[in-house]
């Protein structure tokens, strides 16, 4: 099983999924995302989320040689941003037999979902301060890197 976490995560935040599924005789691979995923400049994440999927196939190359991996029975398992990738994987190589995509939970009250706005990786709720701005922040209410907006 190929983990893949979200844009914030690294190779241990499903670790925790992977030990239990070694308890169980499931081999895991948890490999760390390449940093800087979101940067709201269109070609860079673009680039950014090429190579985190062409790191996801390498790693593919790695798991079918883990002893007692069986590389006919692949599961690839997707976090958020990495759910994304999950699919783009599972739609470009023929290794992964199987795909879990699990999205992040919706955070927050209905107030902090009164503004939408897009930013190249995906929807980001918004809040409103006084000055009348709004602030883009992801679902854990962390400010976004993509920035500050007018309303």
């Amino acid at each position: 099983m190929l983990f893949s976490p979200g844009s914030d995560g690294t190779e241990s935040t499903q670790l925790p999924d992977a030990d239990r599924l070694a308890e169980k005789g499931v081999a895991s691979l948890t490999v760390a995302p390449p940093s800087a995923l979101v940067t709201c400049r269109a070609a860079a994440d673009v680039h950014a989320f090429v190579n985190y999927v062409v790191g996801r196939r390498r790693a593919l190359d790695l798991l079918a040689q883990l002893p007692d991996a069986d590389p006919s029975r692949v599961v690839a398992v997707g976090f958020s941003f990495g759910a994304a990738v999950t699919a783009d994987l599972v739609g470009v190589d023929h290794r992964v037999r199987g795909a879990v995509i699990q999205s992040g939970r919706a955070g927050g009250t209905r107030s902090r979902l009164r503004k939408t706005s897009m930013c190249s990786s995906g929807l980001r709720a918004g809040r409103r301060n006084s000055a009348g701005t709004t602030r883009r922040t992801s679902s854990t209410g962390r400010r976004s890197p993509c920035g500050t907006r007018g309303s």
